[in-house]
């Protein structure tokens, strides 16, 4: 991997739903990216994200060990400039605000419409 190519960008998406993972990794192999890792587990993100230049991650909310919330608090706090799209089935106004307030770039609601 050359991390000194300014137009690569590496996807890291995080949810513990295998068929989650894989339906958006293709989704997003799809329309040009490439480089999409998947990760089932919340608490291997931070040792990949201090290992591995990522371009933007994409975090569930719901999972076991750390929560979304509680790893975007994280991430926030260690690589602030870490665009974190928080994508939960939680479709719920108060939920976005507060990722929103913990540094969270966007909030989407699955299922996320293809089109």
């Amino acid at each position: 991997m050359n991390t000194n190519d300014p137009h690569h960008r590496t996807v890291l998406l995080v949810d513990d739903e295998p068929k989650i993972l894989k339906s958006i990794s293709m989704l997003l192999r799809a329309n040009g990216f490439d480089d999409v890792l998947t990760l089932d587990q919340s608490d291997a993100v931070l040792p990949l994200l201090r290992e591995q230049p990522i371009a933007v991650m994409v975090l569930d909310l719901t999972m076991p060990g750390l929560t979304g919330l509680e790893l975007l608090e994280k991430i926030a706090g260690e690589l602030p400039t870490l665009p974190v799209i928080i994508l939960t089935a939680a479709n719920d106004v108060d939920t976005a605000v507060n990722c929103m307030r913990h540094g969270a770039y966007d909030f989407l609601v699955k299922p996320v419409d293809k089109g």
